[in-house]
């Protein structure tokens, strides 16, 4: 009588990473869009106003729910994510609550 060894099962294969598009997030008055690297800008009236050019923020984290961006000339952060983007500013220090700034969305650039 022959006795079969049992065979190690293979782990399942690694899933791929799915690939985050989120790249443009638009509210009433403006829009958030990724530029090179970690450059995002902010379009919108105000900034267009002062300085005839879109803000410029740096992203600095970026989790499922968020992605979290830094304007260190103007002292603010920004969360973008669904339905709203929340801001903190640095002269409040670290630990500064994120307060509701804008009611927005992703949006596809397809």
């Amino acid at each position: 009588m022959v006795v079969e060894k049992p065979t190690a099962k293979e782990p399942p294969a690694a899933k791929p990473e799915a690939k985050d598009d989120r790249v443009r997030w638009v509210y009433d008055a403006g829009w958030f869009a990724k530029g090179n690297g970690d450059l995002w800008f902010e379009h919108n009236g105000e900034a267009q106003r002062i300085t005839g050019r879109p803000w410029e923020f740096k992203e600095v984290k970026r989790t499922k729910e968020y992605i979290q961006v830094h304007d260190p000339r103007r002292g603010v952060s920004v969360r973008l994510a669904e339905p709203e983007a929340q801001a903190r500013w640095d002269n409040a220090g670290e630990k500064a609550e994120w307060k509701p700034l804008y009611k927005g969305k992703w949006v596809s650039l397809d």
